[in-house]
C-alpha cells in the first residue's frame, strides 16, 4: 500500500478537510480512540520562510477497535478550526497489535501556496484526530506545544547613491 495524502487548507477559522469534531477536547479517548507517543520535528521549533515548502516530520501511534480512516496530527490556536494551513502525508498502518498502530506523518508548509503571515508565529498547540469509516470522529488535545518561527531576510544597499 502507499501513503495517504490528505489536503489540509485551514487556518484562521477556515473550514477543513476534517469537520466532523468542531472543537478539541481534553484528555484522551472519548470517541474510543487513544493517541500516544506524539511528536512533532522532534520537538525542535518549525521555521517557515517566505518562499520554500518546509517538510515537518511527525509520529504518532493511535489505539482504536473502530473502523478509521485518515488519522493525523495538526497545530491548532483557539480551537481545531484555526489551524496552521499545510498539507499533510500520512502512512499506512504500521501494525503494533490488534487495534493499534504506529503512523509517520509529514506536515508540509508552503509559503507559495498559502501565504504565511508573520503572525503565524509563535506558539501552536498539537492535536490528533481520526474520522471513521461510516461517520464520526474523535479529535483530543495532546498537552504539547510547537513554536513556529518565519524565516525572513532583509537585504539593503548602503552603497552611496550618485
Amino acid at each position: 500500500m502507499g501513503k495517504q495524502v490528505w489536503r489540509v487548507v485551514v487556518a484562521g477559522g477556515a473550514a477543513a478537510v476534517f469537520t466532523a469534531v468542531a472543537a478539541v477536547p481534553a484528555g484522551a479517548a472519548e470517541g474510543g480512540v487513544s493517541f500516544t507517543r506524539v511528536q512533532v520535528n522532534g520537538g525542535k521549533p518549525i521555521v517557515i520562510g517566505v518562499s520554500k515548502e518546509v517538510a515537518v516530520p511527525a509520529s504518532f501511534r493511535m489505539a482504536t477497535t473502530h473502523k478509521w480512516k485518515f488519522p493525523a496530527v495538526f497545530l491548532y490556536r483557539k480551537g481545531s478550526g484555526d489551524r496552521l494551513w499545510h498539507a499533510i502525508e500520512t502512512s499506512d498502518c504500521i501494525k503494533v497489535s490488534s487495534g493499534v498502530c504506529d503512523f509517520n506523518e509529514t506536515m508540509y508548509f508552503d509559503p507559495s501556496v498559502w501565504d504565511m503571515h508573520n503572525s503565524e508565529a509563535g506558539a501552536w498547540k498539537v492535536g490528533a484526530e481520526v474520522h471513521f469509516k461510516g461517520g464520526g470522529g474523535d479529535t483530543d488535545d495532546k498537552g504539547l506545544t510547537v513554536h513556529v518561527k518565519r524565516n525572513s531576510r532583509l537585504t539593503v544597499n548602503a552603497s552611496p547613491e550618485p
